[in-house]
């Protein structure tokens, strides 16, 4: 079954970088992005993704309001959230530090898509 992705950065070069890199792993990825809070919620709730990863520090909706936001509407939602600084501990939330490498990326992903909560 092929996994819905939406990352979500105000950085173009992550979003390009994640969407190279999982293009790379198959087909059993459709990944989708968008550079805001707002539009992440506004695209979850047309069509749920199995898996969220959102930048924690944008403007307007950080990724850590994206998180809580979404954790009320959808009690299975699975999320990864981006830093380059600490980890913010969100329960129900994987961490992914950057910079990052393919391999931590992949690893972030795999763990959070294998969590049930």
């Amino acid at each position: 079954m092929i996994k819905r992705i939406l990352i979500v950065d105000d950085e173009p070069m992550i979003l390009f970088l994640l969407t190279r890199y999982l293009a790379r792993l198959g087909s059993e990825f459709h990944v989708t992005t968008c550079d805001s809070g707002e539009e992440a919620l506004a695209l979850d709730a047309d069509r749920p993704f199995d898996l969220i990863m959102s930048d924690c520090d944008m403007p307007g909706m950080t990724g850590r309001d994206l998180a809580q936001t979404l954790a009320l509407r959808r009690s299975d939602v699975k999320l990864v959230l981006m830093s380059g600084g600490d980890d913010p501990a969100l329960p129900g939330s994987h961490f992914l530090p950057k910079p990052f490498n393919p391999d931590e990326a992949w690893t972030a992903i795999r763990l959070a898509l294998a969590t049930a909560y």
